[in-house]
Formats: structure tokens, C-alpha cells, sequence
């Protein structure tokens, strides 16, 4: 008797893996319950406690009131999702790892070329602009905003807001 294809699915067990361009993201293995978790491990525990999450939710609407601020989160350094406050059509899984592996890379670039400690990178995009951050030794920020957003207000307010998330994280 032949096994019905999607039922091979589940029975797969093989980390799914999750790329931009050449760079590995992640890999998320699911678990016997059908949930996923990061192969890589972190300082910061796959949740926080819900006081610290309420917090930085807090946070996070805070930073989404600035003018063409559409979307914002927060995610672990490798890529696994903190919080986010999202406009409707967001994966905030995807956001997440992609903030994740954008911070690293520009980390690396920044270093390679002798331009000192990394701050945020503004990446300019026909749709809108996305500013990406680190939010301490643990975590990275990541928001999305539109075209005509006032990126000065916005970059101050994001580097108020890492400062915030790395206390708000210290408590978990």
C-alpha cells in the first residue's frame, strides 16, 4: 500500500530551513507536540514572562504611534520572535529571523570596514523603509515605515527604544 504524500509530510522530520539570499536565517525543528523551536540556542528563553512581554508590548505601541511607523518587533539575536506589533499581512516569524539576520550583517559590515561600534541601518525601499537595530547583547529591533515617514523622529525613537527593550529584557 503506497502512503498518501501528505501524510510523508508529517511524518518528516527534517528542520525546515529558512534563507535570505545565501545566508541561513534559522532552523526551526517541530516537536512532537507540533510546535517549533530555534536549533540555536540563547540567552533569552523562547518566552518571557508575561509581565516583561506586557511591557514591551507597551513599548512597542509607544513606537508604532510615530507617524508611518507600520510595523515593529522585537526578536532574539537568532532570529526567534519576542513581540511585535504588526499591520494586518505581516509574518511576524519571518520579520523576525529577517531583522535577526539583517542586524548581523550589518554588525559585520560595519565592522569590516573600520566604521566603529553599530548603531541601526536604514535600508530605503520603493514601498517604504525599515529600520533595523540592536536592542542590547540579546535582542534586535526591527520596524517598518512608510515612504513619507520622518526618519529623524523615527531613528531617535528607535534608539530610545533599544535602550527601553534592553532594561525590559534584563528583567526576564
Amino acid at each position: 500500500m503506497r502512503a498518501n504524500p501528505g501524510e510523508a509530510h508529517k511524518r518528516s522530520r527534517a528542520p525546515a530551513v529558512l534563507e535570505f539570499g545565501r545566508q541561513r536565517l534559522f532552523r526551526k525543528i517541530r516537536s512532537p507536540a507540533g510546535r517549533y523551536s530555534l536549533s540555536d540556542a540563547s540567552p533569552l528563553p523562547a518566552s518571557v514572562p508575561p509581565g516583561v512581554a506586557d511591557e514591551l508590548r507597551r513599548t512597542l505601541r509607544e513606537l508604532s504611534r510615530v507617524t508611518g511607523c507600520r510595523s515593529v518587533a522585537v526578536a532574539r539575536r537568532d532570529g526567534l520572535l519576542i513581540v511585535h506589533h504588526l499591520s494586518p499581512g505581516q509574518e511576524p516569524e519571518a520579520m523576525a529571523a529577517i531583522g535577526a539576520a539583517a542586524v548581523e550583517a550589518v554588525r559585520r559590515i560595519a565592522e569590516g570596514l573600520g566604521q566603529g561600534e553599530f548603531e541601526q541601518a536604514v535600508i530605503k525601499c520603493a514601498e517604504g523603509t525599515i529600520l533595523a537595530a540592536e536592542a542590547g547583547s540579546d535582542a534586535v529591533l526591527i520596524a517598518v515605515y512608510e515612504r513619507e515617514a520622518d526618519l529623524s523622529l523615527a531613528g531617535f525613537r528607535i534608539k530610545a527604544t533599544t535602550r527601553t527593550i534592553d532594561e525590559t529584557l534584563a528583567k526576564a
